[in-house]
């Protein structure tokens, strides 16, 4: 069995308000591997996936999030959609491509 991957960060800032992020049991998630709850402003992650996986569901969810944050509404399965096929490749571009990734995330702040 491989080891489980390292967990994320327990708190992040988007877009100006704090963001938690809790690992939570397959038994307490069955039907998901990750969920947005827009109060507490908290990101549900199953502790039982890859670290792929769990790489990619955490961003799926913070996509989710900044919608929210935006004040936008949920877009339903036309977001999933979308939210879906984005956080995967983000991840597997962010992935195949470290210094880009490092690139991007040392920009200046304004």
């Amino acid at each position: 069995m491989p080891a489980r991957p390292k967990a994320p960060p327990e708190l992040l800032g988007v877009l100006g308000q704090s963001v938690t992020l809790c690992m939570r049991p397959r038994a307490d998630m069955p039907e998901a591997y990750g969920e947005w709850h827009e109060e507490p402003r908290r990101v549900d992650l199953r502790d039982d996936m890859t670290a792929f996986d769990l790489r990619d569901t955490a961003l799926h969810e913070l996509m989710h999030a900044i919608r929210a944050l935006q004040g936008r509404e949920y877009g339903g399965e036309v977001e999933e959609d979308y939210v879906r096929s984005l956080a995967t490749g983000l991840t597997v571009v962010l992935r195949d491509n470290p210094e880009f990734a490092r690139w991007l995330i040392k920009h200046p702040k304004k």
